[in-house]
């Protein structure tokens, strides 16, 4: 996802950051990302330091659910998290749930859309994945 990113968003206009980057939403509310898009109209240099971010990514990309959840259900926690998101500005959450080969995307405003991972997924701007085909091209089996 990260590759794909990267090749496609231009470098001057976006930040592109991976490995569970952690945002402030308000006072006992931070979350993590799997992969997070910044406009850099947004995020400034001047915001970025050693704390995490209190500014929505414009695009959060999450996959699957790895958390201690025996309180409450993977679904819970994704709509949870998804709404928290969506409140603090993100324009689009889209999760990849490899169990059960769907794709969920969240946008403010619209119906969330439960998608089978089999299809194109455009991301933003006409940059779409689509799981099992990278998958396949990489050598990777799926059931």
């Amino acid at each position: 996802m990260f590759r794909l990113l990267d090749r496609n968003l231009d470098e001057n206009l976006f930040y592109v950051f991976t490995g569970e980057g952690g945002l402030h939403i308000n006072k006992g509310n931070n979350l993590s990302g799997d992969v997070l898009v910044f406009d850099k109209q947004t995020l400034t240099p001047d915001l970025i330091d050693t704390h995490y971010l209190n500014i929505p990514p414009m695009i959060n990309i999450e996959v699957d659910v790895e958390i201690d959840n025996s309180t409450f259900s993977d679904f819970d926690y994704i709509q949870r998290k998804t709404d928290n998101l969506l409140k603090f500005a993100t324009q689009k959450v889209i999760w990849i749930l490899t169990k059960t080969q769907k794709i969920i995307v969240a946008e403010p405003n619209k119906d969330w859309l439960m998608i089978d991972w089999q299809k194109d997924i455009e991301i933003t701007n006409g940059i779409t994945f689509n799981v099992p085909q990278y998958l396949k091209k990489e050598g990777v089996s799926i059931e």
